[in-house]
């Protein structure tokens, strides 16, 4: 199956809410918030969050079919770590190596520099949120540039 990775922007909160929905409905213990407290957000607090951390989504079939979040730490020391959040791939995608593009996900963000990224997520959640063969816990260092 085809696929691209992009940048997802306040523009695309009807695909993102559809998916991370579905994301926290089927797989409820694989992430820290309620698939109900999620469907009581307004699209604009949805777009605002879209806009201020870095998402990544997959498109396959002219459909949003997978997401990721990159936020970066603050922290005067800590300014070169960061986390993924929300990480999730549609069944369709699995296997395709769509979740690992998706981590991966600088085909569209230019290299201004590097920062530490650590994936936390329990070991028999991991596969249940599309991404297969990966450690529970993983640090690596991408070229994302700056996070606005």
């Amino acid at each position: 199956m085809d696929y691209s990775i992009r940048k997802l922007s306040g523009a695309d909160v009807a695909a993102y809410r559809a998916v991370r929905h579905e994301a926290l409905v089927n797989h409820p213990t694989s992430y820290g918030s309620s698939a109900e407290s999620f469907a009581a957000l307004g699209d604009d607090e949805l777009r605002d969050t879209l806009d201020r951390m870095t998402f990544f989504g997959v498109l396959a079939e002219e459909s949003l079919g997978g997401i990721v979040a990159f936020g970066q730490t603050q922290g005067e020391r800590e300014r070169h770590r960061g986390w993924l959040y929300q990480v999730y791939v549609q069944p369709r995608l699995r296997g395709t190596g769509a979740a690992s593009a998706l981590i991966e996900g600088r085909s569209s963000m230019p290299a201004h520099g590097r920062c530490r990224f650590t994936w936390a997520s329990p070991p028999k959640t991991s596969r249940q949120s599309g991404c297969t063969k990966k450690p529970a816990l993983k640090s690596t260092g991408l070229s994302l540039g700056p996070f606005s």
